[in-house]
C-alpha cells in the first residue's frame, strides 16, 4: 500500500480546520498529497451534517469517490455527518474503509494504518485543537481560520448543530495565543475567528473569558495584521465589542450576524433570545458608531407558521 493522501473538505470553516489538522497528522507521518487526486491511495472525505442538502453532498462526493478511486485504494469518511447518520453511510457504502466521528479527527492515523474495516465514533461531539496538536492551513496564504470555540449554548428550534456538536467548549486564551502567533509566523494576514457563536466564548469556562478580552489581548501584538470576527449572534453584540470594532483598524469592520427573522412571534418560535426591536437597535448602533461596517446575515423563510404577513414584514427589512 502506498502513502498518498487526498482530501476533500464540506461545509463550513470550522470543518475545514478539522481537515487541516488532519492533513497535518498525516504529513508528519510520512504520507503526502498525491498529484493526482484519483490516484490516491487513501482518499479522506471529511463531511458536514447540518442541512439536508450538505448530506445528499457528503453521498454524492463519496459516491463518486468510489467510482474513480483506483483498485486497492481505500476511503475514509469523517466529520458530522458520521457522528448523526453513520448507519446510513455504511448501508450506502459498504466500501468505507474507516469511520471517524466529527470528535475523532485527531485518530486518522489509526484509520489510514488500519488493515482492518473500523470505526471511531466517539460520544464526544466536537474536536478542538489543543496542545502541540499540528496543522497545515489550506487557504491562500494571507488568510486563515482560527477556531476559539466548538458547540453552541443556543437552543433554536431549526437547528440541528447543538446536537452534532455537543455543548459550548472554549479554547484557553493560552491555546489560543499559541495559534495566533503561530498563524502570524507563517505570514498570515487575516486571521478569521470561528466559533458556532463568537459571543458566547468564554462562558464554559471559570476564568473571566469573553470576547472582548480576547480581543484586547490579541490586539496587543504588534504588528500589520487583521482580525475578522464570523458567526456573533445579534444579542451578543454590545457596547463594549462595538467600541473595539470602532477604535482599532486591525478589527475589521464586518459581522457575520444570522438574525433569521424579524418578526417577533417567529423569533418566539425559533426560541431566538432577540427581538424585532433589539435586532434593529444593534444594526442602528453599528450603522451609527461604524458607518462603514459591513453586515452580512442569514435569514430563513418559510418556518412552520410563517404567514405571507411575516414574509412580507421580513422583505419590507431587508428593503430598508
Amino acid at each position: 500500500m502506498g502513502n498518498t493522501l487526498s482530501f476533500t473538505s464540506l461545509g463550513c470553516s470550522r470543518n475545514l480546520v478539522d481537515t487541516e489538522v488532519m492533513l497535518a497528522l498525516l504529513l508528519k507521518n510520512g504520507y503526502e498529497v498525491s498529484a493526482n487526486p484519483d490516484l490516491a491511495d487513501f482518499h479522506i472525505i471529511n463531511t458536514c451534517g447540518f442541512l439536508e442538502a450538505a448530506r445528499q453532498e457528503a453521498v454524492d462526493t463519496v459516491s463518486r469517490t468510489l467510482k474513480v478511486m483506483k483498485p486497492g485504494a481505500k476511503i475514509i469518511v469523517a466529520g458530522c455527518m458520521v457522528s448523526i447518520q453513520k448507519n446510513k453511510l455504511a448501508e450506502l457504502f459498504p466500501e468505507i474503509h474507516y469511520f471517524l466521528g466529527s470528535a475523532d479527527i485527531d485518530q486518522i492515523l489509526t484509520a489510514v494504518r488500519s488493515f482492518e474495516k473500523g470505526e471511531i465514533v466517539s460520544t464526544a461531539k466536537s474536536f478542538l485543537q489543543n496542545g502541540e496538536v499540528p496543522r497545515l492551513t489550506s487557504t491562500p496564504k494571507h488568510y486563515a481560520y482560527l477556531k476559539i470555540a466548538e458547540g453552541c449554548r443556543k437552543n433554536c428550534a431549526f437547528c440541528i448543530i447543538p446536537k452534532i456538536k455537543g455543548p459550548l467548549r472554549s479554547k484557553s486564551l493560552e491555546q489560543i495565543d499559541k495559534e495566533f502567533h503561530a498563524l502570524l509566523h507563517q505570514g498570515v494576514k487575516e486571521i478569521i475567528l470561528i466559533a458556532q457563536d463568537l459571543g458566547d466564548f468564554g462562558k464554559d469556562r471559570r476564568e473571566n473569558q469573553a470576547l472582548h478580552s480576547l480581543l484586547k489581548h490579541l490586539l496587543q501584538k504588534q504588528g500589520q495584521f487583521w482580525i475578522r470576527l464570523l458567526y456573533l449572534y445579534p444579542d451578543e453584540i454590545d457596547d463594549e465589542l462595538i467600541e473595539i470594532i470602532q477604535n482599532d483598524a486591525r478589527v475589521l469592520p464586518y459581522l457575520d450576524m444570522p438574525i433569521q427573522h424579524i418578526n417577533n412571534r417567529l423569533l418566539k418560535l425559533m426560541f431566538r433570545k432577540t427581538s424585532k426591536e433589539d435586532i434593529l437597535t444593534t444594526i442602528h448602533k453599528l450603522r451609527e458608531k461604524i458607518p462603514h461596517i459591513v453586515i452580512r446575515t442569514s435569514l430563513m423563510v418559510g418556518f412552520p407558521g410563517e404567514t405571507d404577513e411575516q414574509f412580507l414584514e421580513l422583505v419590507e427589512f431587508v428593503e430598508k
